[in-house]
């Protein structure tokens, strides 16, 4: 039976339902079978039309990278409905989706030139304020008490650049698509939701819970990136163990470690998003180490899986790319928020 360590310490209750943690994390996973269930799972409890619609694939949105060859047809086989045969090689026809596949796009053949993606026939670039992740293969997990899942194919998708913010976060509410969040602040400096906090707007949203986060990017015709696609766009497929390379971290992201610009023990909450520059990931994507965790869309069991570490974090190997926090989907926190991804299905 596979282990799972969730290590979380409540420094705050906000309410009920917004407590915050400072140590939330596992790293006893077994990633072999990552790869094979991320996006299966994401037929949890408050899906969205979005993330649900990955339930019909029989594997995740990150191995699902190789769709086609999963429905490869011999000789003389038909495809799937919806599917076409087209032709690889000089013999061999695979059965492939036009209506999302970049290399066959709309027809056989057909291959959307970089920075575009296919969506519904047609290669369209991505919408504002997200980047092109073209397809890929990477090593899952690291060394550093985590096991390796081994090499995982990741089909081309697209990815915000930054966390989703306040501001972004108050318009999906005011426009009756999305439910509010925890608003306020305690302890003083200790800024806890960052909803209604003059200043924050620019700020991830935080102290929403799972269904919350699915619900906005599905409001935005988007989903949450799966656990593989996250640690792709955060990693590349160089196996770095931070978005800027395997130098530790210092000041390259927003989080309370030794080196970072208010010193050590010194921050307090969260950071405008995209302030740390020299801290990208390869796809150029921000804040994907520090800030604050992200919720993924795929759920392991009854919890919501999160990458990328947070704000009020002092520890460098829990800032790491491939490390994992496991909370109930029903929890909400101000070191916890999200960024979106699509196509809105999963290929």
């Amino acid at each position: 039976m596979r282990a799972r360590w969730i290590i979380a310490l409540a420094v705050a209750v906000l309410s009920a339902s917004c407590v915050d943690y400072t140590g939330l994390g596992s790293d006893s996973i077994d990633y072999t079978k990552v790869g094979n269930t991320g996006a299966g799972a994401s037929g949890a409890s408050g899906a969205s039309g979005a993330s649900s619609a990955s339930s019909a694939s029989s594997a995740s949105g990150a191995s699902s990278a190789s769709s086609a060859s999963s429905a490869s047809s011999a000789s003389g086989e038909q495809c799937l409905s919806g599917w076409t045969k087209c032709q690889y090689g000089m013999s061999n026809d695979l059965c492939v989706n036009t209506q999302n596949d970049p290399s066959h796009c709309g027809v056989c053949g057909n291959v959307c030139g970089l920075g575009k993606f296919c969506q519904v026939g047609a290669c369209i670039p991505p919408p504002a304020g997200m980047v092109n992740i073209p397809a890929g293969t990477f090593t899952m997990g690291d060394d550093q008490n985590t096991e390796k899942a081994g090499m995982v194919t990741v089909s081309a998708f697209f990815m915000d650049v930054t966390e989703v913010t306040t501001e972004a976060y108050a318009a999906c509410v005011l426009n009756n698509k999305c439910t509010a969040t925890a608003a306020g602040m305690y302890g003083g400096a200790y800024v806890s939701c960052n909803a209604g906090i003059a200043g924050r707007e620019n700020h991830p949203i935080n102290c929403v819970d799972w269904n919350q986060a699915t619900a906005y990017c599905a409001a935005q015709g988007l989903r949450l990136p799966t656990e593989e696609e996250w640690e792709y766009a955060a990693r590349g497929t160089d196996g770095r163990l931070f978005p800027w390379g395997n130098t530790a971290p210092t000041n390259q992201l927003c989080w309370d470690g030794a080196g970072n610009d208010l010193g050590e023990g010194n921050r307090k909450n969260t950071c405008a998003v995209s302030s740390y520059s020299s801290g990208n990931s390869p796809f150029g994507l921000a804040d994907m180490s520090g800030n604050v965790w992200e919720f993924t869309l795929s759920p392991d069991a009854s919890f919501s899986v999160n990458r990328g570490g947070s704000w009020n974090y002092p520890i460098p190997s829990f800032v790491r790319s491939a490390y994992r926090s496991l909370l109930d989907l029903s929890v909400r926190s101000s070191v916890l928020g999200f960024r979106c991804a699509g196509p809105a299905a999963l290929p």
